[in-house]
């Protein structure tokens, strides 16, 4: 009899509850994670960094069935992000599987438009080792940031990054996908964020959040050879970019 009583108060005790899940897709340098610092700002939603981006000594199926076992009541959604070419560093993808063969996952593509402010933002961290700016911290100066581009390798990036954002809406054409932009969420934060909710079948909330923008300046203050960079997105017809 005691057994019984100790056993129904430790499965009390460690109950885990069923959560929806979602996951945010992308690339780096696109607002990631000033969206998961969005996502985390309504109360219902536990939103998750780059978990799979190295596995360790774990399996993904370690990480993923670790991950949606949480004992917080309030909650309705956990997730967390993954950037097209995680996990580094193994063989092991089957984290792709689990999303394409999960019909329920609530799916959140962000891409960034332009494609070359993604490029600079990418070759800057390279440079600086800075990858988040956080509020009431010094800013890094524009002239630790100046970078010389390379063309060739900028469309090299550029045909890549579409091609994974098409091959990512056409695997996920089945899934509930909703697909945002960098400049929409950095336009118009609330609204955005109020549609994510509202699709997520919860009420609004206030969002707000510790990082700010980084590399705000204009791309012929932060690219040395930048003529050179004009000249060569002339001839292959994308100037909109330095736009």
């Amino acid at each position: 009899m005691f057994r019984h009583i100790i056993h129904k108060f430790k499965g009390l005790f460690n109950k885990s509850y069923d959560y929806q899940k979602f996951v945010v897709i992308a690339r780096s340098r696109t607002g990631s994670s000033l969206l998961i610092s969005y996502l985390n700002s309504h109360p219902q939603i536990e939103a998750h960094g780059e978990i799979f981006r190295e596995l360790g000594r774990k399996s993904s199926k370690q990480i993923w069935e670790r991950l949606f076992t949480s004992k917080n009541k309030k909650l309705k959604y956990i997730g967390f992000k993954i950037f097209y070419y995680h996990p580094l560093n193994t063989d092991d993808r089957s984290v792709w599987d689990f999303l394409k063969n999960d019909k329920t996952i609530q799916i959140i593509h962000l891409k960034r438009e332009n494609v070359l402010r993604t490029f600079i933002s990418r070759e800057i961290v390279e440079k600086t080792k800075v990858w988040k700016n956080k509020k009431y911290r010094n800013t890094t100066s524009i002239e630790d940031k100046r970078i010389e581009i390379d063309v060739d390798k900028f469309l090299d990036t550029l045909s890549w990054t579409k091609k994974r954002e098409r091959e990512t809406a056409k695997t996920f054409s089945n899934h509930s996908f909703t697909e945002i932009s960098y400049e929409e969420l950095i336009a118009n934060p609330q609204i955005v964020m109020n549609d994510i909710f509202s699709r997520f079948g919860l009420k609004p909330a206030k969002i707000s959040t510790k990082l700010r923008r980084q590399n705000a300046e204009r791309i012929e203050d932060l690219v040395i050879n930048y003529s050179q960079l004009k000249t060569g997105l002339t001839e292959v017809g994308y100037t909109c970019f330095l736009e």
